[in-house]
């Protein structure tokens, strides 16, 4: 498509070319005409004169139609190619801009990947860390008969403790149990009709 463009250049410019020199030689065809001839024994009349001078300006309008329109086209182009070349650069731009946007997009889901993974991690760290401080490690000591004493009559009384706190719960459940049986009995001897 360019090299056809490159052509279709080249070949107004030979044109525009070709119609400056066919300008050149109507001027030195009219002084020859009319500088030249008349030295020679040229009689004028209006029967050649009018041809001539149709002749002559066809020529010179026919060159300044082909001048014009060939730097006109020529303008034209370059302004179409500096149009295209900015919508060009504009649209290179805009993509550049877009891949831009693209990149730092991923760069700040990578980031927020890293942090979000940092965290998990970070959590999962504290979980230990708070397990651990949670549980505290106590060194084996070897029992003395003095503590496995001791310890014994501490479980011995937390036994008897114990008993007794079931012992109370024991006595104060049968207590509501009677209670409800009681009221149940009283109120089943209300309910029954009064015989006349």
């Amino acid at each position: 498509m360019r090299a056809i463009e490159g052509i279709g250049n080249w070949v107004l410019v030979v044109m525009a070319a070709a119609s400056l020199v066919s300008m050149i030689a109507a001027f030195r065809l009219d002084m020859v005409v009319n500088q030249d001839l008349y030295s020679y024994g040229l009689q004028f009349n209006t029967s050649w004169a009018f041809t001539y001078w149709d002749t002559i300006r066809t020529v010179f309008a026919m060159a300044w139609l082909n001048i014009i329109v060939a730097i006109g086209f020529q303008i034209y182009r370059i302004r179409i190619i500096h149009k295209d070349e900015e919508q060009s650069s504009n649209e290179q731009v805009k993509v550049e801009g877009v891949a831009r946007e693209m990149d730092e997009q991923k760069n700040m889901d990578r980031v927020a990947e890293k942090e979000i993974g940092e965290c998990s991690a970070a959590t999962t760290q504290t979980g230990l860390c708070e397990t651990k401080e949670e549980m505290e490690i106590m060194p084996y000591e070897t029992p003395n008969c003095e503590q496995t004493e001791s310890k014994g009559t501490d479980q011995v009384e937390g036994q008897q403790e114990t008993e007794t706190v079931d012992s109370k719960e024991e006595e104060t459940s049968q207590e509501e149990t009677q209670s409800e049986e009681t009221q149940v009995i009283i109120r089943w001897a209300s309910d029954e009709p009064e015989s006349s």
